[in-house]
C-alpha cells in the first residue's frame, strides 16, 4: 500500500493481508493516513530469516531456469516502471523475472510472467505469473495473489491467463517443479474478495477501528494489537473466546475481563450457559492471576460417560517412562528435524539423551537411532509412555517413516501400543490455568516460572539454528556454544 498525493496505489499483498485479517489492512491505511502516532513492530529475526530464505529460492529457481537455457529478461533494477515490462512482453521475451504491472489501482510485481503459445493481444503468444514460495504446500492466499497479478496481465495482453502457477520449496538438490492451477477455479473468488477490500478502503474512517480479533497473527501490527487490549482489559484477552461469543457478551453490557469475571448470577441471551460458565471460570483465574509468580488453576472434573477424559487418560506412572521433544526447522531440505530430545529416569537421577541431524543423511540416522532406542526400552518396559505435548513429534516420526522407509514396523507397534501420550488433550480437559493461551509457552508458567535462558521458546530455538548455519562454531553441543543453548532449551 503507497500513497502517491491523494492516492492510494495497492498491491496483490494487500488483499492477503485482508485475508489475514480486516484489522492488518486498516491499520496499514492508519499508518498514512496519520503517520507517526502508532509505528509497526520492526521485524524479528525469525521474520528476516524467512524472508532471506524465500529470496534464496527465488533466486535459485532464476539460476534453474538459466541452466535450462531459458533466455531471461531481468528488469530487477527498473521500480515502478511499467514501460519496460510491457516493451518485454512486446517483443515476446521467453522469461521476464520482476517485471511491473499495474491496472487501476492496483500495482505489483510478479516474480516471473513466462511466455505461453497461446494467441493474445501481443501476438501468437501471452504470459502467465509464476510465484515462488517456501512453502511445500499451496496455499489459498497464494492464488489470490496470482488472480491478482491474472487480472493485470488480462489488461495488459488482452486475454486472462488459463494458468497460475507456484513454484513451491523441495529438498535441496532437488529440482523445482511449479504446480499449476486453473485460473477461472479461483477467479471469481479473487473478484469477490478485492471487491470487499476496495470497499473497506473507499468507506475508510480513521475514527472506526474495526474489532481487533483475539489470537489471530496480525502481522506487524501485533504488538500495538497486543498492548491495547491489555490497556483495554479487553474479553478478547480471555482463553479460547470466539468473536461472536465477544459481541454477545459486549451486547448484554460486559466490556472488559474484570467486569465479566466480577459479575454474579450472569445470564447472556442467545450465549449457552455452559460455555458463559466456562468462559467466567477462565477470566476469573486470568483476573486473579495477575501479577503472581505462578498463574492460578483449577482442577477440571470431565465426564467420564463416554470414556475416559482428562487426569482419567494419564496412564499409571512407570520408573521408565520417557519425555519426548524435537527441533525443527522447516527452511532447510524439505523441513529439517535437527534435534530429538528424550528425558527419562536411570537408577532415579534424570538423565537427557539427544540426536542430532545437519544433513539428510544425519536426520535419517537419528531418527533411526531414536526410534530403536525408543523401541527397544518399550520392549524391556512394556509399562512405559512416551508424553508429548501437542501432534508435532508424532506428526514428524510418521513423516520421517515414510520420507526414508525405515523403521516402519517399529513407530507402528509404538502407535498401536498406545506408547505415546499427548500431555495437550490432558492438559485441556483436566485443568484451567489463568493464561490467555494453553500453548505450552503459557502453560509451562505454572510449574516452572519463566525461562530466563536465552532461547525460550520454539520460534527462537529456529532463529538460533539459522545462526549456528552461518556461524558452524561446532557440530556437536559439547563444542558448539549456539548447540548447546539449544540443547538446554530442549
Amino acid at each position: 500500500m503507497k500513497k502517491e498525493g491523494s492516492r492510494y496505489r495497492f498491491s496483490p499483498s494487500d488483499l492477503v493481508n485482508f485475508v489475514r485479517s480486516e484489522f492488518i489492512t486498516w491499520m496499514d491505511r492508519y499508518h498514512h493516513e496519520r503517520p507517526g502516532e502508532i509505528e509497526p513492530d520492526t521485524d524479528t529475526e525469525e521474520q528476516r530469516i524467512i524472508q532471506n530464505t524465500g529470496i534464496e529460492h527465488e533466486r535459485a529457481f532464476l539460476d534453474s531456469l538459466a541452466a535450462q537455457g531459458r533466455c531471461l529478461c531481468n528488469l530487477s533494477e527498473l521500480r515502478e516502471q511499467p514501460g519496460p515490462t510491457l516493451d518485454a512482453m512486446q517483443r515476446g521475451e521467453a522469461v521476464i523475472y520482476q517485471g511491473y504491472l499495474a491496472h487501476d489501482d492496483f500495482a505489483g510485481y510478479p516474480d516471473f510472467l513466462v511466455r505461453v503459445e497461446s494467441p493474445s493481444d501481443l501476438g501468437a503468444w501471452s504470459y502467465e505469473p509464476w510465484d515462488t514460495k517456501l512453502a511445500r504446500h499451496p496455499k489459498p492466499y497464494f492464488l489470490v495473489q496470482l488472480c491478482c497479478y491474472a487480472e493485470m496481465l488480462e489488461y495488459a495482453q488482452g486475454i486472462r491467463p488459463q494458468w497460475l502457477r507456484i513454484v513451491l520449496g523441495t529438498a535441496a538438490g532437488t529440482e523445482p517443479e511449479p504446480a499449476a492451477f486453473r485460473t477461472d477455479d479461483f477467479f471469481y473468488y479473487y473478484c469477490a474478495l478485492k471487491a470487499a477490500f476496495v470497499d473497506q478502503q473507499r468507506a475508510f474512517n480513521p475514527d472506526r477501528s474495526p474489532e481487533i480479533p483475539p489470537l489471530a497473527d496480525l502481522g506487524r501490527w501485533s504488538g500495538y494489537a497486543e498492548r491495547e487490549l491489555n490497556a483495554r482489559d479487553d474479553l478478547a484477552l480471555i482463553a479460547d473466546i470466539r468473536l461472536s461469543q465477544i459481541h454477545k457478551l459486549r451486547a448484554a453490557g460486559l466490556t472488559t475481563v474484570t467486569q465479566f469475571a466480577g459479575t454474579n448470577g450472569l445470564h447472556v441471551p442467545h450465549l449457552n450457559d455452559d460455555a458463559l460458565f466456562k468462559l467466567q471460570r477462565q477470566a476469573r483465574l486470568q483476573v486473579a492471576s495477575r501479577g503472581e509468580a505462578a498463574p492460578r488453576y483449577e482442577l477440571l472434573a470431565p465426564n467420564q460417560t463416554d470414556g475416559p477424559r482428562g487426569l482419567f487418560l494419564l496412564p499409571p506412572a512407570s520408573a521408565a517412562d520417557v519425555f519426548f521433544d524435537m527441533e525443527g526447522f522447516p527452511l532447510i531440505d524439505d523441513g529439517r528435524e535437527y534435534l530429538f530430545g528424550a528425558c527419562y529416569y536411570e537408577a532415579n537421577e534424570l538423565q537427557f539423551r539427544d540426536w542430532w541431524a545437519h544433513s539428510p543423511a544425519e536426520e535419517k540416522r537419528a531418527f533411526e537411532s531414536f526410534v530403536q532406542w525408543a523401541h527397544s526400552r518399550w520392549r524391556d518396559h512394556p509399562d512405559l509412555h512416551i508424553y508429548h505435548y501437542n501432534h508435532y513429534e508424532v506428526t514428524a516420526l510418521r513423516r520421517l517413516m515414510g520420507k526414508y522407509g525405515v523403521c516402519e514396523r517399529e513407530v507402528d507397534e509404538l502407535l498401536h501400543g498406545q506408547v505415546f501420550v499427548d500431555l495437550y488433550r490432558i492438559v485441556r480437559q483436566s485443568v484451567m490455568i489463568g493464561e490467555p493461551s494453553y500453548s505450552l509457552k503459557y502453560v509451562e508458567h505454572l510449574y516452572r516460572g519463566r525461562r530466563e535462558s536465552d532461547v525460550a521458546s520454539a520460534g527462537e530455538s529456529m532463529v538460533f539454528y539459522q545462526r549456528w548455519l552461518i556461524a558452524q562454531d561446532g557440530d556437536t553441543p559439547a563444542n558448539s556454544v549456539i548447540l548447546k543453548q539449544i540443547r538446554d532449551y530442549n
